[in-house]
């Protein structure tokens, strides 16, 4: 007959063992959300870059920037490979309702970038089309874009302290007035 020591003992070890198998399994889990993280930032940055080359694509400031149809066609499917990689972290919403059995609705994050891939394959058409309204919806896509995926990522990579915030910056840098730290040029 076992003693009470040795079945305190026992149980210890058994709640120890539980114990350390939640940890690690919590540590598991925690491990794959900042690998998701870290994955869907490294897209995040893919799709921002290739919305900010669109909307220059649809009207360019500078009169020498010019896109050719063939570049503009280059955008369109780089677009559209971003848009199906984004669905390995955004599947399509599956309508439970309506009973079709179709693959879903796509998820608005990734509307925002279908919308610039849509835009490249009209200039790459060489469509008439007001290309600075093109551009202001690009513009808003991006923006959209980023406030969506900011709302997927854990809270930790997208945390700043409140005393970090920003000021407002005008546009017009001749409105900026002197610099606070002088230049000084060799």
């Amino acid at each position: 007959m076992e003693s009470v020591s040795e079945q305190s003992i026992g149980v210890f070890i058994a709640i120890l063992t539980i114990l350390i198998t939640g940890a690690q399994f919590f540590l598991s889990w925690l491990s794959g959300r900042r690998q998701r993280d870290a994955e869907l930032t490294t897209w995040a940055h893919q799709v921002i870059e290739s919305l900010a080359e669109i909307e220059t694509a649809c009207f360019p400031i500078s009169s020498g920037t010019v896109y050719s149809p063939k570049e503009c066609e280059i955008l369109s499917y780089k677009a559209s490979a971003l848009v199906d990689k984004g669905r390995l972290f955004f599947p399509n919403v599956v309508d439970r309702k309506s009973g079709r059995e179709d693959e879903g609705t796509r998820v608005k994050v990734l509307d925002q970038v279908l919308k610039a891939c849509y835009a490249a394959r009209y200039l790459a058409a060489e469509k008439p089309i007001d290309r600075q309204k093109l551009r202001a919806h690009i513009w808003a896509a991006r923006k959209s874009f980023t406030i969506l995926v900011q709302a997927e990522m854990g809270k930790s990579m997208r945390k700043s302290p409140r005393d970090q915030a920003g000021e407002h910056i005008p546009t017009d840098p001749g409105s900026w007035g002197e610099a606070r730290r002088q230049l000084k040029l060799p």
